[in-house]
């Protein structure tokens, strides 16, 4: 009996308690904010309530306010598959197969090349509480496409069980979660300021409990459940120091957040002795793990011209794929630079442009996490009214990410170890050479070499490009 269907209450549940639990937010791939998005680089210049994202050491300088604006963004992105030569399907030897057959797997082997555009809601605040030198921030990302979504995968051969299709590891889905931030910061001498906060996250845990009254009847099921919710939060914090000839130094660090879903499934059979040891399945997935980030950034204003650049320092390493599985990445350094030109008193032009390295490293292995280096040019303007002697400001942003093309070719072997082995890091053998023929007392021939349905092998490429447009009001 493999009672493996039951994964579909714990994944409902947690569906239904926890808002768009993915990898990343949007303000990771895409930035925060008019300004942030258009000049790229903001460690040591942000303003407003986006100082809770780029360094809340900033926080304290920005005037109080309150801001509201809407992004949409598009993927023109694809992986495309390698053709499959014969002969390395898994073959059906009936209960002797010891995974799913290739001829039983319900989706074809396929590219990925359809993303659907998404769409959030920003909304942000700063106020002193009419302290001097002193302010509190918060940041509040919204999705309205997909706002409750929970996406795990495998990024090895058992995907083929599910969707046969590989998966982009940071971008699509990955930027549709709910970001909720605030921060302090307090300006304790005219050249330094410091900041803190933090980033929310929910996380749950679900027992369910299950009781089968015919094994072979999987459908006719009697649950109860027992779910707890949990919160994490990540650590926000920055400093500002102003130095003579306006020139800003800034320093943020960003604490690693991970949300789990974590619980069991506890069966009860019909027939089963009291006495005996329940059947459990365990849950531990991690649908979002973002790695803690480390940024130190300088702005110079000279004449009419803001010149800012960013160098961001991101712990990979420590990053869970979706099954909470170890992935070995590599810590990266990434760059940015911005430029903003004050037109006038109430007009503000800006460019950016940036480079962002893959962390994944070379998939010629087993696994299949998909990633490209990725080179940005971004601009926008902000522009200043009164309206009723209301004064505010508009600002719009538009940013292309281009994804450097990334083509993968997996390693070929006379020998591939068995799948069920521990700590293989190449393509596995699904079907093990010494499988006998119980008829024969002979190795099947069927058996022989490599058989394997990992979707991307033998190869694959990934390439396009993602982009992000929005608009703003800040009163």
């Amino acid at each position: 009996m493999k009672p493996i269907r039951f994964h579909a209450w714990l994944g409902f549940a947690a569906l239904m308690l926890t808002p768009t639990l993915v990898s990343a937010t949007t303000f990771d791939v895409y930035g925060a904010g008019a300004r942030g998005t258009a000049m790229s680089a903001q460690t040591a210049t942000p303003e407003g309530a986006y100082a809770v994202y780029y360094n809340p050491g900033a926080l304290s300088q920005s005037e109080t306010g309150v801001t509201v604006g809407i992004i949409a963004t598009a993927l023109n992105a694809e992986i495309l598959l390698a053709p499959r030569p014969n002969g390395y399907d898994v073959p059906n030897l009936g209960s002797d197969t010891p995974t799913l057959p290739s001829d039983e797997t319900i989706n074809s082997r396929s590219n990925t090349t359809e993303f659907d555009p998404n769409f959030g809601l920003v909304v942000g605040g700063v106020t002193s509480f009419g302290i001097e030198n002193f302010r509190v921030g918060m940041l509040i990302f919204l999705p309205t496409a997909n706002a409750f979504s929970l996406t795990t995968h495998h990024a090895n051969e058992q995907e083929r069980i599910f969707s046969n299709q590989l998966e982009f590891e940071f971008i699509d889905e990955a930027t549709q979660r709910l970001d909720i931030e605030a921060a302090i910061s307090y300006q304790v001498l005219p050249w330094l300021s410091f900041g803190v906060g933090g980033t929310y996250i929910p996380g749950t845990n679900l027992v369910t409990n299950v009781f089968l009254p015919d094994p072979a009847d999987q459908g006719n099921v009697v649950t109860n459940a027992d779910i707890q919710t949990a919160s994490d939060w990540g650590l926000l914090a920055g400093t500002m120091v102003t130095l003579p000839h306006n020139i800003n130094l800034g320093l943020s660090y960003r604490g690693p957040l991970e949300f789990r879903v974590k619980g069991e499934n506890r069966l009860q059979l019909k027939g089963l002795d009291v006495n005996e040891d329940r059947p459990v399945q365990t849950i531990d997935w991690a649908p979002t793990s973002n790695p803690g980030i480390a940024a130190l950034g300088v702005s110079w204003g000279v004449g009419d011209f803001i010149i800012s650049g960013d160098a961001k320092y991101t712990f990979w390493s420590a990053y869970r794929g979706t099954q909470n599985e170890s992935t070995d990445f590599n810590n990266t350094l990434s760059g940015n630079l911005g430029l903003e030109y004050i037109y006038s008193d109430a007009s503000r032009i800006r460019f950016g442009t940036g480079f962002t390295p893959s962390p994944v490293p070379e998939q010629t292995g087993r696994t299949n996490y998909v990633d490209n280096d990725r080179f940005s040019l971004s601009t926008g303007s902000g522009h200043k009214f009164v309206v009723a002697q209301v004064p505010f400001e508009v600002a719009w942003y538009m940013q292309v990410q281009f994804l450097l093309s990334n083509i993968v070719e997996k390693s070929q072997s006379d020998s591939h170890p068995d799948c069920n082995g521990a700590g293989n890091d190449l393509v596995c053998d699904e079907v093990p050479d010494d499988l006998v023929n119980p008829s024969t007392g002979q190795p099947y021939v069927e058996g022989q070499g490599l058989q394997t349905g990992n979707p991307g092998f033998p190869g694959y490429s990934s390439g396009g490009w993602i982009g992000s447009l929005g608009i703003e009001v800040t009163f």
